[in-house]
């Protein structure tokens, strides 16, 4: 896997943090680039500043899951998981702690109902997935 350069920034500048694929992602305040109309669509990853893929500014580079080291194109589902019957959308969870709510494994199905957290773990396992391991989220 590659090694990325640091990046640092104040935390004070971030005005949004989201996940993909179990990289954190950050939108940094930059009055230097408040003028650009793409300016709200700049996600950086969190570790090294790089761009994320659908970064409106610069195009990103989608990276591996953290947990299975397995690349997926943007629409195909995780790679530890595959595609599975009757679901409309899953996330293995990529074995991410740090922001429970937002990285948590789930899985949704055609019919509306979804499974989250350990129940979402449980369902991946019985249908044959090699999910990323549970570990305890921090509070």
């Amino acid at each position: 896997m590659p090694q990325h350069r640091r990046w640092t920034y104040n935390t004070r500048d971030v005005v949004s943090i989201e996940w993909a694929r179990g990289h954190k992602l950050v939108q940094i305040d930059d009055p230097r680039q408040r003028h650009r109309p793409e300016y709200h669509e700049d996600w950086r990853y969190a570790d090294d500043g790089q761009p994320a893929p659908g970064n409106a500014m610069v195009l990103g580079t989608p990276r591996p899951c953290p947990s299975c080291h397995q690349a997926a194109p943007a629409a195909d589902p995780d790679p530890c998981l595959g595609w599975l019957p009757g679901v409309r959308n899953a996330c293995c969870g990529h074995g991410v702690t740090e922001d429970a709510h937002l990285s948590d494994a789930y899985v949704q199905f055609l019919n509306g109902r979804t499974l989250r957290g350990e129940e979402a773990h449980a369902y991946f396992v019985a249908q044959g997935c090699t999910p990323p391991p549970r570990k305890p989220t921090r509070r």
